[in-house]
């Protein structure tokens, strides 16, 4: 379990404490850790955060787990699909400038949106961070990834992505996405690769900043 343009003609994000965080949490029969991921959501010091559950058919206790939230969460419950179309199903709800797609076995922590909140500017496609790595127990346990070594620029990250196809990033719950950078690449579909988050990131350098949290 991790706690975890080049162009500017992206739509203008708003700054600092009028952003809306939309958190989308896309379960399949991961009863035993939904629950936490969901109270972590949740627990984030933000003034407006949306949080959507999306269940694709499991067959444990998840959706047992999720009832119990009651009209704090908006939920969709849906025929096992795969990721990408619990990825697809949330956006379709979710109202926030920014937006954090975290897999349903990883934690948030309180100040994520504060965090994010700092270096958010117009122009950005997503804000990265490390995930510190902890046990079922949400225990940490000393160590977090990717090792950035320093905040990597904007334009670096893209002359990395363009050399070698990948860039130094963390995985989908490491991501903040702007919305409308969402908006060029949404829906996904099976042509994106596995996991669901692929596309997401790897479009990320090519369609505006990427700005990375080193802390």
């Amino acid at each position: 379990m991790n706690n975890a343009r080049h162009d500017t003609d992206l739509t203008p994000q708003m700054a600092g404490d009028a952003l809306r965080l939309t958190v989308i949490i896309p379960n399949y029969n991961y009863a035993e850790f939904v629950g936490q991921a969901i109270d972590s959501a949740l627990a984030i010091d933000w003034p407006d955060v949306q949080v959507i559950v999306v269940d694709d058919g499991s067959t444990d206790a998840s959706r047992q787990v999720i009832a119990r939230y009651g009209e704090r969460i908006e939920t969709v419950l849906q025929a096992n699909a795969g990721q990408y179309m619990a990825y697809n199903a949330g956006y379709l709800l979710a109202r926030g400038d920014v937006v954090i797609f975290l897999d349903s076995d990883d934690l948030l922590e309180r100040s994520v949106m504060q965090e994010i909140a700092a270096i958010w500017r117009p122009g950005l496609s997503k804000v990265q961070f490390r995930l510190r790595v902890v046990d079922g127990a949400a225990r940490p346990l000393g160590s977090t990834f990717p090792q950035f070594h320093g905040a990597p620029q904007p334009d670096e990250l893209r002359r990395w992505a363009a050399a070698t196809t990948t860039y130094p990033t963390p995985p989908g719950s490491g991501n903040a996405y702007s919305r409308a950078y969402l908006d060029q690449i949404l829906p996904l579909d099976e042509a994106c690769g596995r996991p669901g988050d692929s596309c997401c990131v790897a479009a990320a350098p090519f369609l505006g900043d990427v700005a990375t949290i080193d802390a």
